[in-house]
């Protein structure tokens, strides 16, 4: 059984890891560039999938989904012990917004493009994450016959 206090800094680290990888390399445009950038955003996230070559977009979805599966999942443990429903809309909340962050800040990167598809693929990530999580804290309390309380 882990601390709360183990299991925030597990997600801090997985949040940096994310934050590492999809703003990279770390050259940033000011308010007139990410105005101008804004205009050229995928809106209709279909027309996007369809217009993209099917490799690059299998490999955008496996990428964008493995990375907030960990992110779901640790933030799954962090706020644990509230009720399943209410954890798994907390999870899919904090994954979603954590995502639409992460797009705003790419507006002002040079090299990295928003796009509404990534929003959705990296909170479908976090769910899985959650709903992993969630299974796992499950079988963990049937193992122990119920004697044991998940950690809260």
């Amino acid at each position: 059984m882990t601390s709360p206090r183990a299991r925030l800094a597990v997600l801090a680290c997985w949040a940096a890891i994310i934050l590492m990888g999809t703003l990279a390399p770390y050259r940033f445009g000011g308010p007139a560039y990410a105005s101008a950038k804004l205009t050229r955003v995928a809106w209709n996230p279909v027309r996007t999938v369809i217009e993209a070559r099917p490799r690059r977009t299998v490999r955008d979805a496996v990428i964008n989904i493995g990375l907030f599966l960990p992110f779901g999942f640790a933030v799954g443990r962090v706020v644990r012990g509230r009720g399943r429903g209410r954890r798994i809309w907390r999870v899919v909340l904090a994954g979603s917004l954590f995502s639409v962050g992460i797009e705003t800040a790419q507006l002002f990167t040079i090299w990295r493009f928003p796009a509404v598809h990534d929003v959705i693929l990296n909170t479908l990530g976090a769910l899985a994450g959650g709903l992993w999580e969630g299974r796992r804290a499950r079988r963990a309390l049937l193992d122990t016959g119920g004697a044991v309380a998940p950690a809260a």
